[in-house]
């Protein structure tokens, strides 16, 4: 059982960091008004920040369902990029005739206390309870907590994630099984999820081989199923299996390989030149590379948490750091660094080296490091006013 501290720090990390993200959500919907992407009509003009970008393709499919498939899927944007979990949680609210919006937001947000009570007791068993606690805080004001508040599929991976993790640790293995089938359904980086339930597998030394195995087919076979199904569903209702998969290539990710060296050097020049040469696309340019710029540093300080994260002692060692580095190397080998701050996520090991230096600082240090955190949140949740998280 997790103790009464730590379930006090995962609640309260929650209630402060949501109430700041949604008060800064709500007064920079009606302060700066509805962005250029537009807004579903399910979604309340006073929630634009928190209901814009992707929430209107989640919405998009909750409502009318995944369009038909035509021959130029990879060439242009199209819903079968967007996997079916949160669609289908905003689907009730087109059932039951309430908003479904307010569904795929309140799912986000509780998926996020969730994580946080799970991530607590975790980084208890690895640790002690001190840690957990300031752990704890860290992740929930954490700049990807930004996306954890909007009605995104983030904070329901984050939450598959630790609870697998968890599992796992506690020789739960169906549980993990079902939670990373969960994972699978809720997009592509989800299969990594059975990449971490597989290394905390294989490294309990203290368990017979076979045992083991059998440990690794129990929490990796419900995903296969999931994910078959889901794929073999396309197939079915829309012509193509592979129709998820080559969506991607349209919205600018591309399988890893040698190309995307490439293309993350020729988007890196991109934004190291627009200071000096501009851009005539819109009057909004400015903002978008504004976005690019925090990709491109959240690059730069989670790679040092990463080391740092490898220079720690801690069991289960190379299982958080293997499931880390591909958490982080996975979407940029795919092309790009946008959306860095989002992806990591669910790298949630980088926030322990960020826990344990906190922990040997003063009480005043870390309440400075929450107010400078609390900031850099309303920044993050105004921004979304004009580029994409």
């Amino acid at each position: 059982m997790l103790a009464g501290r730590g379930l006090g720090a995962a609640v309260w990390s929650w209630v402060l960091s949501r109430a700041i993200i949604i008060a800064a959500g709500i007064v920079g919907s009606v302060w700066l008004g509805p962005g250029h992407y537009g807004r579903h009509p399910s979604v309340p003009g006073w929630l634009t920040l928190l209901g814009s970008w992707d929430v209107n393709w989640y919405l998009r499919i909750a409502t009318h369902g995944y369009e038909h498939a035509g021959p130029t899927v990879v060439q242009h944007w199209s819903d079968y990029a967007f996997f079916p979990l949160l669609p289908l949680i905003m689907r009730i609210g087109v059932v039951t005739e309430t908003n479904p919006f307010v569904w795929g937001l309140v799912a986000s947000n509780l998926a996020l206390l969730a994580a946080l009570v799970m991530f607590a007791r975790l980084t208890e068993i690895l640790w002690n309870a001190r840690l957990a606690r300031v752990a704890t805080w860290a992740l929930a004001f954490s700049p990807a907590a930004v996306d954890a508040s909007l009605a995104y599929t983030d904070a329901l991976l984050l939450a598959c994630a630790v609870g697998a993790a968890l599992a796992s640790i506690r020789g739960r293995w169906w549980v993990a099984g079902a939670l990373g089938a969960t994972a699978t359904l809720t997009r592509p980086q989800g299969a990594l999820i059975l990449v971490l339930i597989v290394l905390i597998a294989a490294a309990a030394d203290d368990v017979p081989p076979m045992r083991r195995l059998r440990h690794v087919l129990i929490g990796v076979m419900p995903a296969a199923v999931a994910g078959a199904g889901f794929l073999l569903w396309m197939q079915a209702a829309h012509g193509s299996w592979s129709l998820p998969v080559r969506a991607q290539r349209a919205w600018g990710r591309t399988w890893p390989g040698p190309g995307t060296v490439g293309l993350l050097g020729s988007e890196i020049a991109r934004i190291a030149r627009y200071p000096f040469v501009g851009s005539d696309v819109d009057d909004r340019h400015l903002f978008a590379w504004s976005a690019s710029v925090r990709d491109l540093l959240a690059v730069i300080v989670l790679a040092a948490l990463f080391v740092a994260l490898v220079r720690m002692d801690v069991a289960w060692h190379r299982a958080w750091v293997w499931f880390t580095g591909l958490a982080l190397a996975i979407p940029l080998l795919s092309g790009s660094t946008q959306s860095s701050v989002r992806f990591s996520l669910v790298a949630f090991p980088l926030v322990w080296p960020v826990a344990a230096w906190l922990e040997r600082r003063s009480v005043a240090t870390r309440r400075i490091a929450v107010g400078a955190a609390a900031i850099i949140l309303v920044g993050l949740t105004l921004q979304l006013r004009y580029a994409p998280p």
